[in-house]
């Protein structure tokens, strides 16, 4: 077995195909510290700081690495959703697109490249 396919298994993608979307989850540990380690990128992106920076929702994608679609509430009835790769082999994670102007009940879809 590859060890790209053996760290993909590894993060929970075990019996999924390469490149297909996971469902929305519910945030846990692990994508919070996703989400933590991008957070001065996206502050610098929406122009300042935020009062909150909770996942609430993640979805993830195996391709050469995982790209993490997360939903981030920033302030109360604030969301954004951010979108996060982390390559194999312990790389750091690296925000590759953020969607503003978004509220609790908007699902996690497509989200564009910065």
């Amino acid at each position: 077995m590859s060890d790209n396919l053996q760290e993909a298994e590894g993060a929970g993608h075990a019996g999924r195909l390469v490149g297909g979307n996971s469902h929305a989850k519910e945030a846990n540990s692990d994508a919070q510290a996703i989400a933590d380690a991008v957070r001065g990128d996206v502050e610098k992106h929406l122009g300042g700081g935020v009062k909150e920076f909770v996942v609430e929702q993640f979805k993830t994608q195996v391709v050469a690495g995982i790209n993490y679609s997360l939903k981030v509430r920033i302030d109360l009835g604030k969301y954004i959703h951010i979108k996060v790769f982390k390559g194999l082999g312990g790389k750091e994670p690296q925000l590759s697109g953020i969607e503003k102007n978004k509220s609790s009940g908007d699902e996690i879809g497509h989200i564009s490249a910065l």
